[in-house]
């Protein structure tokens, strides 16, 4: 049985989470794909009323304004604290989407794809989703993510570890395996 889930958009997001947090970590830990964000809220909950464990939200903020970001998080709050009760649980967004990670590794994004001009690289932390396919066409490549996980270095991977949302689900996680009580 697992001490915790994270509720998660997509079958990607598993993947990258599986990728980049450490195995240690996800022991126990379920990581449940909605398939998709407006589905979010009642998987959660549900997790959270039959299962009595606590559960992470891991979503795309698909904002880079601070309102709207901040609007988001508290609609996936209100959601599901009632569920919650007493029960830790997070909300995690990754701004403005998880693909965004990838920017704060650049020689992964050189693997991949070769030398990325830097204008883009920067473009890649407002529309992480748009550069990656537009590195793609421009190198003749599609963005794999299985693929670039196959060709991340070490490095690469602790780079991917300091970003915001992989530090704050991390965070939350080693706070459940010591047992201590996350709001």
């Amino acid at each position: 049985m697992n001490s915790a889930y994270v509720v998660v958009e997509g079958i990607t997001d598993v993947a990258i989470l599986r990728a980049v947090l450490d195995t240690n970590l996800l022991q126990n830990v379920g990581l449940v794909p909605a398939g998709g964000a407006a589905s979010i809220p009642s998987l959660a909950r549900s997790l959270l009323v039959r299962r009595a464990v606590p559960v992470a939200i891991f979503a795309d903020s698909d904002s880079l304004e601070q309102e709207s970001i901040g609007e988001r998080r508290e609609q996936f709050k209100d959601l599901i604290s009632a569920a919650a009760g007493r029960t830790s649980s997070a909300v995690v967004l990754a701004v403005p989407e998880v693909e965004v990670i990838f920017f704060s590794a650049p020689d992964l994004i050189k693997a991949v794809f070769g030398n990325a001009p830097p204008e883009l690289m920067a473009l890649g932390r407002r529309d992480p989703k748009g550069v990656l396919a537009q590195l793609g066409t421009m190198s003749g490549k599609v963005w794999d993510t299985h693929k670039a996980f196959d060709l991340m270095s070490d490095n690469d991977l602790e780079h991917l570890r300091q970003t915001q949302p992989i530090k704050e689900l991390t965070e939350f996680l080693e706070q459940v395996q010591n047992g201590a009580a996350v709001a």
